[in-house]
């Protein structure tokens, strides 16, 4: 069947193809303008001009939770998860470690969970603590903590505690989804390595039975792309050891896992996203293919070297004994990736994070030679641009990010704790220039106030 109106049927899978470049331009008047085919039990969709808002999104900020100094109910520490049910946002605060609960006016209405190891307790701060909440359609809140996952009732009482049967450190689990059975479908390290972390993410699933007994491991798609990556070995006195990392800007796998525990997988030299459903994964192949012209962002040259000089750095660690693989003396790319990560809303859209140009940091030094300021401090950093899907597979349009959200520590926060999307909603966490964690909730305003 092949269809092509500026209408869609429902579909629920996405890939994307690489960047041709087009003549033909965007429709003037905005419609929404593709062609849809489906094969067997993969739908393909070809976004192939305008979009169905027919402009660029606005996020408008309407509450904003985290303060500097007062309340401790409103200092944030190392928040991890985020999400938003029945007029209510959850905040996952490791730091001391408990579930904030809030208002959409963000009233600090309760806690759920504390420190400790008991019924009810989600561990201690940085040592096996919380990392990931997640609800099912009941309403049942999950909180991933170490080896165990905790399920409270929408009240905050502690209902049952799944004991997944891995020794601790084995699996992280940034990224959790409940599915209908119920099941748990954890993933480790679900989104591109943050700056902090930059020598290589593990990238793992992980599915647990309604009484936490783990299931399978799922493979993650390769999609037949080799990320390339910078090879370091060094040797402290025990016998070599390997370590490594993708330079910037060079293309990587970007996956994540959507609100029904199904995989959503692109490789970023190309626009090219596929979404699998919650069984079978890398067996069964996709469900729909997306594609969608793709203008890469250039790179400037001064942003260009200042990366190149901090990837040099990165590998020169003490007592290495030789790096391989990218051969960083060949320069670095000099076009940005396709995207850096994907959000997958709870309403089956999806956010595709792009980077955007290059902006340079007010009153930033001359390069330095001190590797660990370089990372910790960058110069430069990408203004993100959202790229936003309906769950049908059609380009919805662009929206565009505040000037908070685009900030250089902001950034680096929202790479270290996965937004949450539900519809017109997004939940994201800022950090400020003075260090002030806040979580904002922003609303989607489209072209015309609609």
């Amino acid at each position: 069947m092949k269809i092509r109106l500026p209408v869609v049927a429902s579909v629920v899978v996405f890939s994307v193809i690489a960047c041709v470049p087009r003549d033909e331009g965007i429709d003037s008047d905005g419609t929404w303008v593709g062609t849809i085919t489906t094969e067997g039990d993969v739908t393909t969709v070809i976004n192939e001009s305008g979009s169905v808002w027919g402009g660029t999104a606005r996020l408008v900020e309407e509450t904003s939770i985290g303060v500097g100094a007062g309340d401790d109910a409103y200092m944030l520490g190392r928040v991890m998860s985020l999400a938003a049910r029945d007029g209510r946002i959850y905040v996952l605060d490791n730091s001391i470690p408990t579930v904030r609960v809030y208002d959409l006016a963000g009233t600090h209405v309760a806690d759920i969970g504390r420190g400790g190891n008991g019924p009810g307790e989600l561990g201690r701060p940085r040592e096996g603590g919380p990392t990931a909440i997640a609800f099912d359609d009941a309403g049942r809140l999950y909180v991933k903590a170490s080896n165990r996952i905790l399920i409270f009732s929408a009240a905050g009482e502690p209902l049952d505690t799944w004991t997944m049967d891995r020794p601790h450190g084995e699996w992280g689990g940034f990224g959790m989804a409940i599915t209908g059975e119920p099941a748990a479908i954890l993933a480790e390290n679900p989104v591109r390595c943050p700056e902090y972390r930059p020598w290589g993410c593990a990238s793992r699933i992980l599915a647990a039975s309604g009484d936490g007994t783990p299931e399978d491991r799922r493979q993650v798609p390769d999609l037949g792309y080799e990320t390339p990556r910078i090879e370091v070995t060094f040797d402290h006195g025990h016998g070599p050891e390997f370590t490594g990392g993708t330079p910037t800007f060079v293309p990587e796998l970007v996956w994540t896992v959507d609100a029904e525990g199904g995989l959503v997988v692109g490789r970023a030299d190309r626009y090219e996203i596929n979404r699998y459903a919650v069984a079978g994964a890398a067996e069964t192949g996709p469900r729909m293919v997306v594609s969608k012209y793709w203008e890469p962002v250039p790179v400037q040259d001064d942003e260009h070297d200042w990366y190149l000089m901090r990837d040099r750095l990165q590998t020169s660690f003490e007592s290495v004994t030789s790096v391989g693989g990218y051969d960083l003396d060949d320069s670095l790319p000099r076009h940005k990736p396709a995207f850096q990560r994907f959000v997958a809303g709870a309403d089956g859209g999806l956010w595709v994070v792009r980077p955007g140009p290059g902006e340079q940091r007010p009153g930033c030094a001359p390069p330095t030679s001190e590797r660990v300021e370089m990372v910790m401090n960058p110069c430069w950093h990408d203004r993100p641009i959202f790229d936003v899907f309906g769950a049908d597979g059609r380009f919805l349009g662009q929206a565009e990010a505040p000037e908070a959200l685009g900030a250089a520590r902001s950034l680096a926060a929202m790479f270290q704790t996965h937004p949450f999307v539900d519809e017109r909603m997004l939940l994201a966490v800022i950090e400020d220039e003075s260090g002030t964690i806040m979580v904002k909730r922003y609303r989607l305003v489209l072209a015309g106030g609609q």
